[in-house]
């Protein structure tokens, strides 16, 4: 699977907030929270920091094995997870060792998401502007 972001859609987290709070902060700290635990519940997955809010949205990182990523996340009227390695300096001297934890980390989070309370998963390798453009209209 050769995809940095999956997007769907669930009622499991806070999906809505009222209109005096929308520049106040963003959704999705439960989801993320709920995630991070999760990824580091694997015996293979540390923590490199706690979910925090953007000016965008949410993250927290991750280390699989010896590679640091960056989950970001996102609500617009879909739930988008963005995937972002981390290789550091000498990263590109371990071009499969990071496509395995990639592969990893994405099989991970497909499996938490396999289950009746996450409709509508699909994965891409890019931003999902398309799915973005459909719910629009």
């Amino acid at each position: 699977m050769n995809a940095s972001h999956v997007a769907f859609d669930t009622d499991l987290f806070r999906n809505e907030q009222p209109d005096e709070e929308i520049d106040q902060w963003f959704l999705g700290e439960d989801l993320a929270k709920w995630l991070h635990h999760e990824l580091i519940r694997h015996d293979n997955i540390t923590s490199t920091f706690e979910p925090i809010e953007e000016d965008w949205g949410w993250t927290f990182g991750v280390r699989v094995s010896d590679t640091r990523f960056r989950i970001n996340i996102w609500n617009l009227h879909t739930w988008i997870v963005g995937l972002e390695v981390k290789p550091g300096l000498l990263g590109v001297f371990h071009k499969a060792r990071t496509a395995i934890a990639v592969t990893a980390l994405q099989s991970m989070v497909d499996q938490m998401l396999a289950t009746a309370d996450f409709k509508n998963v699909e994965w891409y390798d890019h931003w999902p502007h398309e799915r973005l453009s459909a719910r629009s209209q």
